[in-house]
């Protein structure tokens, strides 16, 4: 999985980033410096474009389990599950060159509105 996520993400920083300058480039409106700034801008637009649209796909998924939860009388957090997903995605994260403590922190933040829709559903 974790050489699958690698490939996948170079894969996308091909598709997706201009190619980077020399230093000694000027920065001015026209040039290429100002162009390959604009195609970063454009990256990280359609980068944060992606994560929302995969963000509210999760979230579908999980008004799905909420119901599922309720439906069954389940509890609205599983810190068991949280434990080990948190472990995984700090693994990808090392893979990927990114921090673990940043994905950790992140993923509480979407762990905890995953149990606050599963409490409101549950009130419903």
């Amino acid at each position: 999985m974790a050489r699958f996520s690698r490939t996948l993400i170079a894969f996308l920083m091909l598709l997706l980033l201009p190619q980077p300058l020399s230093a000694s480039e000027d920065c001015a409106p026209g040039s290429a410096c100002r162009d390959a700034l604009l195609g970063y801008r454009d990256s990280l637009d359609n980068i944060d474009a992606a994560i929302v649209f995969l963000l509210r796909e999760r979230f579908r998924v999980i008004r799905q389990v909420s119901e599922l939860k309720r439906r069954y009388d389940l509890p609205p957090a599983d810190k068991e599950r949280e434990r080990a997903k948190v472990r995984r995605l700090q693994e990808l994260a090392e893979d990927s060159t990114l921090d673990p403590a940043f994905i950790e922190r992140l993923w509480q933040v979407i762990f905890d509105e995953a149990v606050g829709r599963h409490q409101q559903l549950r009130q419903e």
